[in-house]
Order: C-alpha cells, then sequence, then structure tokens
C-alpha cells in the first residue's frame, strides 16, 4: 500500500509542462501513487511508463477540476494524500519534508513560489521569510491570500468533497472547509517547496478579470450558508469569500489602468502587500 497518494487532473495540458509536474511527483523520496485523471477524454497511458502512475478518466471533456479530483480522491489509497495540477511542480523532498508535519497536525503546508510562464519567479514567495514553521490556525491560512497546497492525512479529509459546478476557487474551498474541520489548525513550514505557474491564458490570471470569479465566490458564500461548520468559523469564510470579491473588483480597475494589462492577479496580490508592509514600517 502506498504511502502517499496525489491527484493530478488533466485537461489538454501541454506535454511538456505536465511531463515536468510528472516527474516532479515521480522524483519525491516516498512511497507513492500518482492518479492522474483526464478530463478531456485522452489517453496518457503512453506519456510515461510507471507503475506508480493509476490513470483515470471522468467520462467526458470539461467536466470540471472539482469531477477529476473527486474521482481521483475515491481511488486514494495512501495514508497522505495531496493534489498537483498539471502545469505546477514540486520541489525534491516537499512530501519527505511535510508528512512529519502532517502526521502531527492532521494535514501541512508549504510556502510556495509564483512562477511565470518564462521561467521567473516573482519577487517574493507568498510567505514572509521570517514567518515561524510551526503550528498555525485558520486566519493564517485565510491571509495567505493565494491557493494552499497542504499534505493531508486522509482521514481529516473525511466526506469533504471538491464542490463540481464551480470552476474558480474551488480549491480554495475545499482547503479551507477541511482545515476548519481540523479545529482550524495546520501544520506550516517555511520552505517554498511548491511551484505555482501562472500562464497568460491560464484562469487564475483571466477570472478575476471577468464575472467568473465574482459568480464563484457568490456560490461559495451560497455553500458556506448550509456547510456544517461552527457558526463562527461560518462567519469566518464568509468574511473572506467577500473580501475576495471586493480584492477582484480592485484588481479589474487596477488591470484597467495603462502598464497593467499583462500583469497576473498575483502580481496585485504581492504588490499591494508589500506596499500596506512599506506603510506599517
Amino acid at each position: 500500500m502506498p504511502a502517499v497518494s496525489i491527484v493530478m487532473p488533466v485537461y489538454f495540458e501541454e506535454s511538456g509542462r505536465l511531463l515536468r509536474a510528472i516527474q516532479s511527483v515521480l522524483d519525491q523520496a516516498v512511497d507513492l501513487e500518482l492518479h492522474l485523471v483526464a478530463d478531456d477524454g485522452l489517453d496518457y497511458s503512453t506519456l510515461l511508463s510507471d507503475a506508480r502512475i493509476r490513470h483515470h478518466r471522468t467520462g467526458g471533456v470539461g467536466r470540471g477540476p472539482s469531477a477529476a479530483r473527486n474521482l481521483g480522491l475515491s481511488q486514494c489509497r495512501g495514508e497522505w494524500v495531496a493534489f498537483l495540477d498539471s502545469d505546477d511542480y514540486f520541489s525534491a523532498h516537499k512530501l519527505e519534508r511535510l508528512i512529519p508535519l502532517a502526521r502531527q497536525h492532521g494535514l501541512a503546508l508549504d510556502n510556495h513560489q509564483v512562477v511565470f510562464s518564462d521561467g521567473s519567479a516573482a519577487p517574493a514567495s507568498m510567505v514572509a521569510a521570517d514567518t515561524p514553521s510551526g503550528l498555525q490556525d485558520l486566519d493564517f491560512c485565510l491571509a495567505i491570500n493565494n491557493p494552499l497546497w497542504p499534505v493531508f492525512d486522509r482521514r481529516c479529509i473525511g466526506p469533504a468533497r471538491f464542490l463540481e459546478d464551480l470552476r474558480f476557487s474551488e480549491d480554495s474551498l475545499f482547503n479551507l472547509s477541511v482545515i476548519a474541520q481540523n479545529n482550524g489548525h495546520a501544520g506550516f513550514l517555511n520552505e517554498a517547496l511548491h511551484h505555482y505557474v501562472v500562464r497568460p491564458d491560464s484562469l487564475s490570471r483571466r477570472g478575476p478579470v471577468g464575472d467568473v470569479a465574482e459568480q464563484s465566490y457568490l456560490r461559495i458564500l451560497q455553500a458556506l450558508n448550509s456547510a456544517p461548520l461552527p457558526q463562527e468559523t461560518r462567519r469566518t469564510l464568509c468574511d473572506f469569500y467577500a473580501q475576495r470579491i471586493a480584492t477582484n473588483r480592485a484588481f479589474v480597475q487596477w488591470a484597467g489602468q495603462a502598464g497593467n494589462e499583462r500583469l497576473s492577479f498575483q502580481t496585485f496580490v504581492i504588490q499591494n502587500e508589500q506596499h500596506s508592509s512599506a506603510l506599517a514600517g
């Protein structure tokens, strides 16, 4: 039985990026299985031959990343579970470094580095370098203001699943909901072990400019109203997503200014945080 199960949804991914993502998983120094879930009807079994890769299909084309992740999650056999998008990639030893922390706290997350499609990196990782590693709370996770990629104890996930009618921020809702169910606690390792790739054509860049992000956040608020969470936790998460709506509206205005058209949402967030830190200092 593998120790770790990694779920990777695939939707018409460029082969070079996909191979980079897959290889970054296979290079981890732990016993693992990789669930590659095709949501494009394609057969990826000939792309790379490795007994640790298990291939699945959603049975459709474009059913969405949530449906693909849920299918992969249903097949996981490992004690630990992690998710990886097909254009992102792990640093060496990510899983080896996070599992001991997840064993202590039920789940653990690391810092991450934003990488642009030309190979350049954002000027800073998403969590300040002087932030201590160790046990963190839900407020800390909310303040990261970017996707999280925890390693989960599979028992911690329980019946939680990705909301399949969401096409934006579905991973955010899933991760934060599981953290909230874990008494609002997560282990944190301040090492940038996850490379989050931002492409000009990615939804994470385009979504906030249109209706996709706002409609998704409104759907999340609707889902949270009936979620089995303590009232205070529900209120905290609802406040967070209401603020996300405001942040995305601010980004729309910022992106419309001359010189900002090609800059990403992540760049906007980083620049705002650096400006706020300078004012605080």
